[in-house]
């Protein structure tokens, strides 16, 4: 080889290097990216007997479509019973407001025959200091006045112990309704219905199945809001800010690009698998001898009609600047 095509190549590659070191402060590009969505659970919030499934694996299903059931029998016969246990300590807690007016209107005649006793003791006593009457006439009117003294202490006492039992009544009344706002509520719950627009996906049981409170019994692959996860090396990052436009390739859809735009760039990642502390863990290439770390940036894909997403699949992606 001569002298001069050697020379030429290592220029052409001096071009190449330079050209590519340019591009990264126009665009920046990466084969290390992917699809994702929302992949939502579906679990029960109640526990029962699954009476009917509504869907199959991979249908699609809209916002709000039924999926499954859980048999509502019991639940039913369960707020069946609160209410009739409510209604009862409505009652007792109404005869209880209606004993205690009555013990009021007692304790009010009471008080009036006090009242009265008390003035009639005390005119007395002022007979008996001026030696008018006799003291057995004013001793007859001192137990007189200390019966009716007794007899209103005893009616305030039924008026204390009343008004207690009525707060006792009303808590059991509170607590009567708690119990039948939670079997409503599980009540409320025996079906279960899609969060949002999307496919069925993991279904894993079938009518007779014994279904648990928080087990998944399904999920759905949401088709509301895809978007795009590329690892950008650090050193590009530092060029890529929210809402700029994105090229993007998906490996299934080979002859076709998409649009999208920069969402966010993640401002930190692990440095170990092992501790990730809540921050991703991008696995370094080993191109060269320094591993580069790269950075996830998050990217709101545009979806085209009559275009079938699938979360996980491979992309590309360019952010032009």
């Amino acid at each position: 080889m001569s002298r001069r095509t050697i020379f030429h190549l290592l220029f052409l590659a001096l071009f190449l290097f330079l050209a590519y070191w340019v591009s990264t402060y126009f665009a920046a590009y990466t084969d290390d990216a992917y699809l994702e969505t929302d992949i939502l659970r579906i679990a029960p919030r109640v526990k029962g007997h699954v009476k009917e499934v509504a869907v199959r694996d991979n249908q699609h299903v809209v916002k709000g479509e039924l999926l499954a059931c859980i048999d509502p029998v019991p639940f039913q016969l369960r707020v069946t019973n609160c209410q009739a246990k409510l209604d009862q300590a409505k009652a007792r807690l109404e005869m209880q407001k209606n004993s205690l007016q009555s013990i009021k209107s007692f304790f009010k005649e009471s008080s009036a025959a006090l009242k009265l006793a008390t003035a009639t003791e005390e005119r007395f006593r002022r007979l008996l200091r001026k030696k008018t009457i006799a003291q057995q006439t004013y001793d007859v009117k001192m137990e007189t006045y200390q019966a009716a003294l007794d007899h209103n202490k005893g009616a305030q006492a039924e008026v204390d112990e009343a008004t207690s039992a009525i707060q006792a009544y009303l808590l059991n009344v509170k607590a009567t309704q708690a119990e039948l706002d939670i079997a409503e509520f599980e009540a409320n719950h025996t079906k279960l219905f899609s969060p949002v627009e999307g496919f069925v996906t993991a279904l894993n049981i079938k009518p007779g199945d014994y279904a648990k409170v928080g087990q998944s019994i399904m999920a759905v692959v949401s088709d509301e809001d895809w978007r795009i996860v590329a690892n950008y090396r650090e050193q590009l990052v530092r060029h890529i800010q929210p809402g700029q436009r994105v090229v993007v390739h998906l490996d299934n859809y080979p002859w076709q690009l998409f649009e999208g735009k920069v969402q966010g760039v993640a401002h930190g990642v692990s440095r170990s698998p092992v501790s990730k502390k809540l921050l991703p863990y991008v696995e370094p290439k080993t191109n060269w001898i320094r591993l580069s770390r790269r950075f996830p940036v998050r990217i709101n894909l545009k979806q085209s009609k009559g275009v079938r997403l699938l979360s996980g699949s491979d992309a590309r992606t360019i952010v032009v600047y």
